[in-house]
């Protein structure tokens, strides 16, 4: 009863191992298992049951947006005060102005100081849609649904896209980045944009490339450009998407279809990364406009006079969050990844943890996610690299190279600047890996490709339904219905 803290009862563990209830267990999950496949043989076809799945994805977020109370996901609480700003401005705001105080973190740092174009996307699709009278959170939550419907709505129109959007099948933390308002969202939405484009044949950035000169040709270079300098105003682990994408280019060019004109193709490359360093410079002319040639330093000085002193530059080392600064503590590398599990922790926060870490599945789930996912990845280096052409080889090489630097890079940011086991610092696989799935998806057997990919969804499944919905707190019923009043 707990009433005496002195008691002790050990369990026995006598008697014999229950061998015929485990046989009956297990025949039973392999009956299950056959039965599924013998009701579905008509759906096994990825243009068939991928559109299916990600039609279920999209009504769990939906669901978790509209369930979910305000400021329990991962600093959304600044995401939207950023998004906020924007339903009634278009310029980027006086850094020194008073009205936009609430939106510092506590690290000092205001989201409406960065230049991603996602806050003034939100902010203006919540504006739009004021009369429906939804809560502002709630509101705000939209666009990223809006972006993930999107997504939907391609697989459905180009089956062709499909292996680019079959990584975001893999993890539930994928789904729920969808689900609240943040930036990370649009950056995953606008990579697999520049990803379609730059697989698809038919594509219009292949129009662009191989088109002749006219009107249609001004707007592609004018589109293009400004979509990559949307990518170029990413956060900066997006960066290594830039350079798996150039590279991509270049090995796209050489083996897939080495008949282009090489000098139209650079110099049309040459066209849009011109134009797309112009938005940005658009972009940094809207913040010298507004806040002049010491804009940097007004940050510097908000930051020291806004940051929780923990996280405050002026703060000596030693009085500072223990988290900042590990390298420079003299903590080793091995103690970061050995003692406290660098790895690990950033897989869990990559594979399903939700609200601020504090909601999380078992231990089993981990684990058996971990070695489904591990073998998956193995199946899928040994079929491609047993199977498939040198070109393909040597993109899932490049591919592989490009990955471990992102690890790394991550892992030496927790080390030398501030220890965050954060698997969304990885997200920009998702988009090199659908690249990469297009290609090699061909030289995988069907069977065994299926099943990772299904037993995956299922562990997404349970730990997005059982787990996030579940535990996550909820709205408060009058926060969320708009009644008149009487």
């Amino acid at each position: 009863s707990g009433v005496d803290p002195r008691f002790e009862y050990v369990l026995g563990c006598g008697g014999a191992y229950p061998v015929a209830r485990e046989f009956i267990r297990i025949a039973a999950i392999f009956l299950a298992v056959l039965v599924f496949f013998a009701l579905t043989e008509n759906w096994r076809e990825d243009s068939r049951f991928i559109p299916v799945l990600f039609a279920a994805v999209f009504v769990l977020v939906v669901v978790m947006a509209g369930i979910s109370a305000p400021e329990v996901h991962p600093d959304e609480y600044v995401h939207l005060d950023a998004a906020g700003y924007y339903r009634s401005n278009w310029l980027p705001p006086v850094v020194e102005d008073p009205a936009i105080r609430h939106t510092y973190s506590v690290y000092g740092v205001s989201r409406l100081n960065n230049r991603e174009v996602s806050y003034l996307l939100t902010g203006k699709l919540a504006q739009l849609l004021g009369p429906f009278k939804l809560p502002e959170y709630l509101g705000l939550r939209m666009f990223n649904l809006t972006l993930f419907g999107l997504i939907l709505l391609t697989v459905l129109r180009f089956p062709q896209a499909q292996p680019l959007a079959i990584p975001f099948l893999l993890s539930p933390q994928l789904w729920y980045v969808f689900s609240y308002c943040n930036s990370d969202a649009f950056a995953l939405f606008l990579t697999f944009v520049i990803g379609c484009q730059a697989v698809l044949p038919g594509s219009q950035l292949h129009s662009f490339l191989d088109g002749r000169k006219g009107m249609a040709w001004v707007g592609r270079a004018l589109l293009f450009g400004l979509l990559y300098s949307m990518l170029l105003l990413l956060k900066k682990n997006y960066y290594i998407f830039v350079l798996f994408l150039l590279g991509y280019f270049f090995w796209h060019h050489v083996f897939v279809n080495p008949r282009r004109d090489w000098k139209r193709f650079a110099t049309r490359m040459a066209v849009i990364g011109v134009l797309a360093l112009g938005f940005v410079g658009l972009r940094v002319a809207a913040d010298y406009q507004v806040n002049g040639p010491d804009r940097d330093a007004k940050i510097s000085r908000l930051r020291a006079e806004l940051a929780d002193p923990l996280f405050s530059p002026d703060t000596p080392l030693e009085k500072k969050h223990s988290y900042l600064y590990r390298k420079a503590r003299g903590d080793s590398l091995r103690q970061l990844v050995v003692e406290e599990r660098w790895f690990g922790k950033t897989f869990r926060s990559g594979f399903g943890l939700y609200g601020y870490f504090t909601i999380s599945a078992s231990d089993a789930y981990y684990h058996f996610v971990g070695l489904t996912g591990g073998a998956f990845l193995l199946f899928f280096i040994a079929a491609v690299l047993l199977r498939a052409p040198g070109p393909e080889k040597l993109l899932l090489l490049f591919f592989l190279a490009c990955a471990a630097g992102l690890i790394g890079i991550s892992l030496w940011h927790s080390w030398t600047a501030d220890f965050q086991t954060q698997g969304r610092y990885l997200f920009p696989l998702v988009p090199m890996l659908g690249l990469l799935l297009f290609h090699a998806r061909r030289y995988v057997p069907d069977a065994g490709f299926r099943l990772f990919l299904f037993a995956l969804f299922v562990f997404s499944l349970y730990s997005y339904i059982y787990i996030a919905l579940m535990f996550i707190p909820k709205a408060a019923l009058d926060s969320v219905l708009w009644l008149p009043q009487t």
